[in-house]
């Protein structure tokens, strides 16, 4: 693909990445003379009518999007059945790099990223335009700071239906929203749940859901609560963690109804002002000071009320009848005779506050069994029988199953490995590779793993995955033009390019000495960081045409440094001659307009 040309003016130059649908390369718009992205259909999917037209709306939608924090695109456009459009080329690292190697990040930068990433959401909100893949992978931090969302890949007009393929999950599956993964109409809260989850991911370092393949991850995302981020990392703020909750609830109607109320919100946890936590926000562990403050401002749901019997005998039989079916009845004399009471909810509560509950309503407490959880922290409980809600008589035991928390095992080392050995790795472990990568090393091989995400030794759930990125070798670079610069400045230039320079000299009757004549390889050729350039520097003209000294009246001293100029070797022997002055030429030993080669002697005879 590489140095291929697109309708006669995109030339590709290397590729960048890639997704599903397309390949992204870094191409050259050669009327422009600028550097392009250039995101290619993959083949496979050029037949496809459906695919086709997704890509031509993506080009049609996202050009309407001019705004500092979206990636702008250019042009689009088809040439022999292939399908392209053509981007801004930001040049930066991803968001999810930054994840994989400082995360969790501090509250600032988390907020400061967020606030940009929601700005180019309510910008295309505004006109109609649901990303639908928010991700970190599709979150470019540039070297100056900026933050630029792209990929509007499955963008779509909001007042359309969702656009699905049968067997795919569209967007990625970790940060897909409940209602995206059923194949439900979306609106712009998709965005905001999807946004929520990259703000857990960078606020604690982890991912919400885990699963062996997407779809076990998409179900988690429809049926699952979150550990609340500051149960897996303590320094998260309360004020934070409520964002978060909030733009991840399940329900849409519960979310930010606008990008730019979770901006708001953003910028008063930055502010240390308390949070406007409005709606519906999923809450789960310890009942704190927000979490109350959270709970407090649900909309209360109407009292229930239960339908009485309408004869106490009827109800007594019938419950009587069902009690011997279940127990007999010595069982149900007991229970029909007591007095009952609700059976309280002790789903994640500590063991302590479970007794507690259980022993305020009359009740006994047993734990049944321990299992892993990675939904509900270690020492809660996860489950109960019977469940709350339910009617029991004084006395009775309730059965609780207790969280023994994640099932944990330690990454393993797969730095310096191949691909194949990492897996190999994994699997031994209990874990899955997630996300693989490329990039340039210095020090790590072509075909070896550079890093990964966790990192190794870290504790993780069982079942996880761990994300890596493969080296590409040392990075190969344009190699700079330095003929004719001087040897000094030619050797810094190739230097700061990351190149070692090699020296060879030479004669030249064009080039001035201690410039350089040629250079190998020569300018614009592609090289790997580390390498040799060979510079041939001038020793000036090989053969010299002497002048007349004693015609252009010049002292010894300047006809000395004239000869030493030009290669020549100058010696001076002081001899009176009536009529010339002190110090000034009167003869020379090879004359006026002879060709000599450097290193020749010339005796020049100067007045005392």
């Amino acid at each position: 693909m590489n140095e291929a040309v697109f309708n006669k003016r995109y030339r590709v130059i290397e590729k960048i990445g890639g997704g599903g649908m397309a390949d992204v390369y870094r191409a050259e718009d050669l009327e422009l003379g600028r550097i392009v992205a250039l995101k290619i259909l993959h083949k496979q999917f050029a037949t496809d009518e459906g695919f086709l037209e997704r890509f031509r709306r993506e080009a049609r939608a996202a050009a309407k999007l001019n705004h500092p924090n979206i990636v702008s695109i250019y042009d689009v456009g088809q040439e022999d059945g292939v399908y392209f459009i053509v981007m801004e080329y930001v040049k930066g690292v991803t968001l999810k790099k930054l994840i994989q190697k400082d995360a969790p990040l501090s509250t600032e930068k988390v907020v400061h990223i967020a606030m940009q990433i929601a700005k180019a959401m309510e910008f295309a909100h505004q006109h109609e335009i649901i990303h639908r893949d928010i991700k970190p992978q599709n979150v470019i931090i540039t070297e100056t700071g900026e933050i630029k969302v792209t990929d509007f890949g499955i963008a779509r007009a909001g007042s359309t239906s969702t656009m699905t393929r049968t067997g795919a999950i569209l967007g990625t599956a970790h940060y897909i929203s409940p209602e995206q993964a059923q194949g439900s109409v979306i609106d712009p809260t998709t965005d905001i749940y999807s946004l929520g989850v990259v703000i857990y991911e960078m606020a604690t370092g982890e991912l919400p859901f885990r699963g062996e393949n997407p779809v076990a991850v998409a179900l988690k995302h429809i049926n699952d609560t979150p550990l609340p981020p500051r149960h897996v990392f303590a320094a998260v703020p309360e004020s934070l963690e409520a964002v978060i909750l909030k733009a991840m609830a399940k329900n849409p109607a519960d979310r930010y109804r606008s990008a730019e109320a979770l901006r708001d919100d953003l910028k008063r946890v930055i502010e240390g002002l308390p949070v406007k936590i409005m709606g519906t926000v999923p809450i789960a562990g310890d009942s704190s000071d927000m979490t109350r403050t959270m709970a407090a401002q649900r909309p209360r749901p109407a009292a229930r009320t239960e339908r009485k019997p309408k004869k106490g005998l009827i109800a007594a039989i019938i419950a009587g009848a069902v009690l011997l079916l279940l127990g007999g009845a010595a069982l149900a004399y007991t229970l029909l005779n007591g007095p009952s009471v609700v059976v309280p909810d002790l789903k994640g509560k500590t063991l302590s506050q479970a007794q507690s509950a259980a022993k305020a309503a009359g009740l006994k407490l047993k734990v049944e069994r321990e299992v892993f959880n990675d939904n509900v922290a270690p020492g809660r409980v996860v489950s109960q029988t019977p469940t709350a809600g339910e009617k029991t008589k004084k006395g009775y035991t309730i059965t609780v199953v207790m969280s023994k928390g994640l099932e944990t095992v330690n990454a393993p080392d797969m730095t310096g490995k191949t691909q194949s050995e990492a897996e190999a790795l994994l699997k031994k472990a209990g874990l899955t590779l997630g996300n693989v990568s490329e990039g340039y090393s210095d020090t790590v091989a072509e075909g070896q793993i550079i890093s990964q995400s966790p990192k190794p030794g870290a504790k993780m759930a069982k079942g996880g995955s761990v994300d890596i990125v493969v080296s590409k070798g040392i990075e190969s670079v344009d190699v700079p033009d330095v003929v004719n610069n001087t040897v000094d400045a030619a050797t810094s230039i190739l230097t700061d390019a990351g190149f070692k320079v090699d020296r060879f000299d030479d004669f030249s009757d064009t080039i001035a000495k201690d410039h350089v004549i040629k250079q190998t390889p020569a300018a614009g050729a592609k090289a790997k960081k580390g390498s040799t350039v060979t510079i041939t520097v001038s020793k000036g003209p090989k053969s010299v045409t002497l002048i007349d000294f004693v015609a252009e009246g010049m002292t010894g001293a300047a006809a000395q440094t004239w000869l030493q100029d030009r290669g020549l070797v100058a010696t001076l022997v002081s001899q009176a001659k009536p009529g010339i002055v002190s110090g000034y030429v009167w003869s020379q030993s090879v004359s006026a307009g002879t060709k000599v080669d450097q290193g020749t002697t010339v005796t020049l005879k100067v007045a005392p």
